[in-house]
Order: C-alpha cells, then sequence, then structure tokens
C-alpha cells in the first residue's frame, strides 16, 4: 500500500485550530492542497482572506491506522475517565487530543471537567498512563546523607498546572520585535572576555562546592546561584556575543564537567531567551535551571555516569530518571523560584512527545524548557566526554537545525538559537574566500552566514581589525575549521564547505 493510500484527510474541530500559535502540524483545505506549513503562525487574516478556499474548513493528513490505533485507545481512556464521578479524585492526567494537560493527577474531578469529559471524550481525550520507574535496587548506587523523598509523577503534574499560569503572565515582547543589542569594540570585547572567562572558571568551583553540599543533605544554597547568574547577565548586558565567548568547551576533567556544562549552558540559554524577547526575571529563572538542571546526574553511579560504552536499557531508563533527583534537591530550598523548578524538571523533554520523564508535547511544555533544551544540547555537543570526541560548534547547529526538522525541537527557538550564535557560532573558527583564517567574534543576526570576524595572521594569531562580512560582499566563509587549523598547529580537512 502507498504511503498516499494510507493516508487521509481529517478536519479540524474549532477548538483545535492554533489560532495566534506556531502549527505542529502541516494544514490543508478539502482538496488536500497544502495550505500553511507547520511551524508557521495561523492567523484570523489568514483565514479570513481565503475564505472561500477553506469554506468546509481546515485538514490535517493523518495515517488510517495510526489513526484507527490512536482512536482505540483514546475511546478507552476516554471510557476509564467517563467513569468518574464528581468529587473523586484522578490517579492520571488527563490530556485533550493534542497532548495538552487539562487537569492534573491528584486533583479532584470537577463539575467543569464532567461537562468537558461529555463534549470531547469523543474527540480522543486520553489519560496519559503513569511512569513506570525502573528497579533502582537492582543497579549499584551511591547513597546520601538526607536524601529527599522522590519527585513523584503526581507532584510533578501538580507542579505543571501551579506553573501553567505563568504563560499568559510573562511579559514577552511582541511577535516581529528584534531586541536592540549591544556591541562592543574588539578591545574592549578582548578585554571583558578575559575578565569573564576568569569569572566563570571561579564560578565553576563554587558551584560545585554547592552541589557537594547539597548532596550531603544540606539545603541547596540557590541565593548564591542566583547571584552567579546575575554576575554573569551584567557581564551579557555589555554584549550579547559574550555569553559564547565566556563558555569553556575544553574541559575534559570527569570530576567538573556537570558543573561546566551547566554554566556554559546557562550562558546560551539566557542568550537565546534574550534574543526570543523574554523579560529578565524570566531569562533570570531559565540561568539558574540551566545551571541547576543536571544536578541530580551526580547521585548516578559513575560506572553509569562516566561509561565509556553504550547504556543498556534499564541504564538509560535509570539516567533518565536524573530530573526527578535534580528537583528532589531543588525542592527542599524555600528561595526557588516555581518557574525555575519547572524548567528543570521539563529541559529533557521534546515537542513531538519522545523526551523525558514524562514524555511531553509541545502544548504542555514551557517554551523555555525548549530553549535549555536546544542550549543543553549545542553545549553537551561542543564539549569531549568519555565515550566521544567533541563535535564541532558547526555541527553542532546544523544537528540542532535537523532537531528542529523533524519536530523535536520548535522551529522559533531554533532560528532564535541560530540567529543568536550564527550558523558559524561565535568563538569558532572558518576559513574564508581570501584563503584566509578567521574566529566568528560576533553574530549578525538573521545572516547567519554573515557574522562578524577577526582575521588571523599567517602564523595563526589574532589581528587588531574586525572584518563584518555583511558589509564586505567579495569575503565569505568557504569552511568551518578546527582552531588547531586556524593557527596552523594542525592541518585537517575542513568539515563544511562551500559549493562551488
Amino acid at each position: 500500500m502507498s504511503s498516499r493510500s494510507s493516508t487521509t484527510l481529517r478536519k479540524l474541530e474549532p477548538d483545535e485550530i492554533p489560532l495566534g500559535q506556531q502549527l505542529p502540524f502541516d494544514v490543508f483545505d478539502e482538496h488536500g492542497s497544502l495550505f500553511k506549513r507547520a511551524g508557521l503562525t495561523l492567523r484570523k487574516l489568514d483565514i479570513a482572506r481565503s475564505k472561500a478556499r477553506l469554506r468546509s474548513g481546515l485538514f490535517i493528513r493523518i495515517n488510517e491506522e495510526e489513526e484507527a490505533q490512536r482512536k482505540a485507545i483514546a475511546n478507552a481512556s476516554a471510557r476509564r475517565v467517563k467513569a468518574l464521578q464528581e468529587g473523586d479524585r484522578l490517579s492520571h492526567d488527563v490530556l485533550d487530543m493534542r497532548g495538552r494537560l487539562i487537569q492534573a493527577a491528584g486533583t479532584p474531578v470537577t463539575p467543569q471537567l464532567m461537562r468537558f469529559l461529555d463534549r470531547n471524550a469523543f474527540r480522543a481525550v486520553c489519560v496519559e498512563q503513569e511512569v513506570v520507574k525502573p528497579d533502582i535496587t537492582k543497579l549499584p548506587r551511591k547513597t546520601h546523607v538526607g536524601e529527599p523523598e522522590d519527585f513523584s509523577p503526581f507532584a510533578a503534574a501538580q507542579l505543571e498546572q501551579e506553573v501553567r499560569g505563568l504563560l499568559q503572565t510573562t511579559i514577552k515582547a511582541q511577535a516581529g520585535d528584534e531586541p536592540e543589542e549591544k556591541r562592543l569594540e574588539l578591545k574592549q570585547l578582548r578585554e571583558e572576555m578575559a575578565s569573564a572567562q576568569s569569572k566563570v572558571k571561579s564560578n565553576v568551583a563554587l558551584f560545585a562546592e554547592l552541589a557537594s553540599q547539597s548532596l550531603s543533605g544540606k539545603v541547596p544554597n540557590l541565593v548564591a546561584t542566583e547571584s552567579m547568574v546575575h554576575d554573569m547577565t551584567r557581564v551579557v548586558d555589555k554584549d550579547p556575543n559574550l555569553a559564547l565567548l565566556m563558555m569553556d568547551l575544553h574541559n575534559t576533567h570527569q570530576g567538573d564537567y556537570l558543573f561546566t556544562h551547566g554554566m556554559n549552558t546557562s550562558l546560551v540559554a539566557m542568550r537565546v531567551a534574550g534574543r526570543l524577547g523574554w523579560d529578565k526575571p524570566s531569562i533570570q529563572a531559565l540561568g539558574v535551571a540551566a545551571l541547576c538542571q543536571d544536578l541530580g546526574m551526580l547521585q548516578i553511579p559513575d560506572e553509569i555516569r562516566m561509561a565509556r560504552r553504550p547504556l543498556n536499557p534499564e541504564e538509560m531508563q535509570f539516567v533518565r530518571q536524573h530530573p526527578y533527583f535534580t528537583v528532589n534537591q531543588l525542592q527542599r530550598s524555600e528561595q526557588l523560584n516555581p518557574l525555575t523548578m519547572l524548567l528543570t524538571f521539563q529541559s529533557h523533554e521534546l515537542a513531538d512527545g519522545s523526551g523525558y520523564p514524562l514524555q511531553r508535547h509541545t502544548g504542555t511544555i514551557h517554551p523555555l524548557a525548549q530553549v535549555l533544551h536546544a542550549a543543553d544540547m549545542f553545549c553537551a555537543m561542543t564539549c569531549p566526554r568519555p565515550f566521544r570526541k567533541a563535535h564541532s560548534p558547526y555541527h553542532a547547529v546544523v544537528t540542532l537545525l535537523n532537531h528542529a526538522r523533524d519536530g523535536k525541537l520548535d522551529r522559533m527557538v531554533a532560528r532564535a538559537f541560530v540567529d543568536s550564535v550564527s550558523l558559524f557560532p561565535v568563538g569558532s573558527y572558518v576559513r574564508l574566500s581570501n584563503g584566509s583564517a578567521a574566529r566568528i567574534i560576533q553574530s549578525n543576526g538573521p545572516a547567519h552566514t554573515r557574522p562578524c570576524v577577526i582575521p588571523l595572521n599567517s602564523d595563526g594569531t589574532e589581528t587588531d581589525v574586525t572584518l563584518n562580512l555583511l558589509e564586505a560582499d567579495d569575503v565569505k566563509i568557504t569552511a568551518a575549521i578546527t582552531p588547531q587549523a586556524a593557527t596552523g598547529q594542525l592541518i585537517i580537512e575542513p568539515e563544511f564547505k562551500r559549493a562551488g
């Protein structure tokens, strides 16, 4: 059977049409002609202008076999939910057909929920299954003094429900507004970079000490972590490109990898969030979440966390529970921002539902959690690990873009990421069409292949001038190269070559 014959069109109900939002799927007219692609924003004006074409409504293309299976599962779930009575407590989350949370586990069944179920059960209201945790008693595990009780799926659902209002109350720049970014002259940029890199290293050491204290049973000192993030934002406010220039991408010491990675991720995440126009309190909460997101990994045994081999399924499932361990530590602090805890917990969720620990979809993942995921992915790929060498920054950005193409990352986040770091990321090295090597020093927003660079001398040292490729029509980037190749210490073939 061809893929064409196994698919069909299904009309969207009015409450399924995401007006004013990015489309999570392609939409079609009644004849199967594409109306708007996934990732674009659907406006009322778009529909009004095409009223004649859309007189029968909007449609999505579905796989008939998958849709039949989905309906069977959804109807079974709906029957189970409809058996509830008012006042009962939900044992599972109730979701709509797009994966959005309607009511969280542990909350009482309300008259409003009953009315919703009466109207919508036949249209794939479903009940999310409980998270099945691995039998960790079979795995080697460290013990820690004062280890808190597990942060359960029940508590996770409560947290998500409590913080949902933040999506409406957080102040964001209007769509299309590009925040004005400051730029330092090269001399000032170098001075700030040297000072900031030293500050980052001292903050990594301080953060490692705070994490050690938390693991020993002390209440996490989130005031100190907020102070670290605030120090970094004050530097980045002088020139957002400093966020990437401050990063330590060469750390190979296993003892402090997680702390260096947390600092790097915090810098990148805040840079992208600023590009998207989020307000400073939200960016601060994101920075702390990025710093702390992998604290729970310290409770994973070293023989698993630092393994130089592929993990088996049971070990991988254990690793995927580390967001619970992280929040176990953070929730003991009275200074904790609820948004910080949510972003920490959701940092490994993917837009298509294939992430962890709760397999959330776009509608139930906070947008800043997707920013955090993108930053985490970039920083992890560009740092060496026990089981692989570091990937180049260029390769990491291309992988991230493929992530968005495959529906695992919000496309708006992916675009803001590339606008922030450039296709050839700030701090990395490239070969120019005039034959010289150069270092990327500042991004140029949507001009992803034409950033500002510092050309290198023949001996690999940096010159004292910058070249804005946006203004130099006769000079282009022809290849992404390693620092060793750029400085002449090691000559290798570039991993990227421009066609022609």
